[in-house]
């Protein structure tokens, strides 16, 4: 019944999403959540929770920038390419947590977000998401939904030291999964 309650919040996010006054791309979303108890495990959010919640964010975003009508008229889909987190405290049963989301920075492939989670203004974990749109033809150029979303004058900000090194160890990272795969052909 989780993979339930977690489409019913997905609903309601999107519904409230498409109520709340539209946004820039240099905006950053807020959305507040209520720990509830399929949220834990034990004492404390469970891992995984934290990332369902990320997803939530970025599709608040996506539609209050104007994207979601966008990539639902291509069939587009989003794909998570990388994803970082840093837990600082753990989120409790029944306390109200804050996530605020924003997008960094984006080159023709993907777009970096920031997302970071608070309780009492008091941050308890950051992640970075690198994602990028698709469709079955491939990548979705990410200047072009901007343009088709009406942000065609908006340039990207310069990259972040963070998304430099992550973008790094992504590269480390996918190296070390070809020599992988490479190694099991043999």
């Amino acid at each position: 019944m989780p993979s339930m309650r977690l489409r019913l919040r997905l609903l309601l996010t999107l519904i409230l999403a498409m109520l709340r006054p539209r946004m820039t791309v240099a905006e950053t979303s807020s959305l507040w959540f209520r720990v509830l108890p399929n949220d834990v495990d034990i004492l404390h959010v469970t891992n995984d929770r934290y990332l369902a919640y990320m997803d939530l964010g970025r599709n608040d975003l996506a539609v209050r920038i104007g994207l979601l009508a966008v990539v639902r008229r291509m069939g587009a889909y989003p794909v998570v390419r990388t994803l970082t987190i840093r837990f600082r405290r753990a989120a409790r049963l029944f306390q109200k947590i804050e996530l605020r989301t924003r997008v960094l920075c984006w080159n023709d492939e993907a777009a970096w977000f920031e997302q970071e989670f608070f309780i009492g203004g008091r941050s308890i974990c950051l992640a970075y998401c690198k994602a990028e749109m698709r469709t079955k033809a491939g990548v979705v150029s990410t200047g072009q939904l901007l343009a088709m979303a009406g942000h065609e004058v908006v340039r990207s900000p310069a990259v972040p030291d963070v998304v430099q090194g992550l973008e790094a160890s992504e590269a480390r990272m996918r190296e070390a999964q070809q020599e992988k795969q490479l190694a099991h052909a043999a």
